[in-house]
């Protein structure tokens, strides 16, 4: 990428955002989607090959969606920021995202 330091660690910023925990979803909104909207956003022209989600998106045609949801919330439950994990840790939300907070750790 040609962004500078600065850029990266914002647009990370603004994905945190877009992208929270919550909102996983292992078929629809996984790792590999954030993946590839990730490159596109950092360079148009970068792109995740077709098959790394072929699997997502047949599982996305075959498995019906309650059973999907039952198994994602049984095996991947949300981490909640300030509540303890399944461990008994405490996941404290990151410092500031802004472009201000991002500026002031990376300058």
């Amino acid at each position: 990428s040609t962004q500078s330091t600065w850029e990266v660690a914002s647009l990370v910023g603004e994905l945190m955002l877009e992208w929270p925990g919550t909102a996983y979803n292992t078929l629809s909104r996984n790792c590999n989607h954030f993946t590839a909207h990730f490159a596109t956003r950092l360079a148009a022209h970068l792109q995740v090959p077709e098959w790394v989600n072929r699997a997502a998106r047949v599982g996305d045609k075959v498995v019906p969606q309650p059973v999907l949801q039952y198994v994602t919330d049984k095996w991947f439950p949300p981490v909640v920021m300030g509540e303890p994990n399944v461990e008994g840790e405490v996941k404290e939300p990151r410092s500031d995202c802004s472009q201000e907070g991002v500026k002031e750790r990376y300058n």
